[in-house]
């Protein structure tokens, strides 16, 4: 519901989510919360990228900080683990983006994209894609920004063909 609410840009949504669902799991007697720590880690990286799209990420590197901690008390080499930790380097590669780093920038969201096209997530692929397309414009680079959009397209394309399928929404 975080991230939904993030896209549509309804902080007000976000909030009551937050306090109605989020705070009273956190604030029960029960530790560790009755939840895994991957969760907690996801809802980290989302209250960061709130924060992140609202103009301050040195708090959204802080929580996405929090949320790869998180992330490691979970103690898995799941699969779902394993996208969550490069999400939080492809949140880590946006923050930078808006801090004006664009080589660390650059740095994070290609190992990200690396990352999920090793975990075949076709979702964090494009994702990264926009963003590098987004540092390229702000380099001046807009032949670049172009080429690097038609890159993810081309390798669905390639691995929906073979039996392997990646993962879609």
């Amino acid at each position: 519901c975080l991230q939904d609410a993030r896209s549509i840009g309804r902080i007000n949504l976000a909030a009551d989510t937050i306090s109605r669902s989020i705070l009273p799991v956190l604030e029960s007697r029960a530790w560790p919360p009755c939840v895994s720590w991957a969760a907690l880690g996801r809802v980290a990286i989302q209250i960061g990228s709130f924060y992140r799209d609202y103009g301050d990420p040195d708090r959204a590197l802080a929580l996405a900080d929090l949320a790869e901690k998180l992330l490691y008390l979970e103690n898995s080499a799941a699969r779902h683990t394993l996208i969550e930790l490069a999400r939080i380097h492809q949140h880590r590669g946006i923050a930078m983006l808006g801090l004006g780093d664009l080589p660390a920038s650059i740095r994070l969201i290609t190992e990200s994209k690396r990352e999920f096209y090793e975990l075949r997530y076709a979702v964090g692929v494009s994702n990264a894609a926009l963003w590098l397309a987004r540092a390229a414009l702000l380099q001046g680079e807009p032949r670049n920004a172009r080429k690097l959009l038609a890159l993810p397209e081309r390798d669905f394309e390639k691995y929906l063909s073979v039996t392997e399928r990646w993962i879609l929404p």
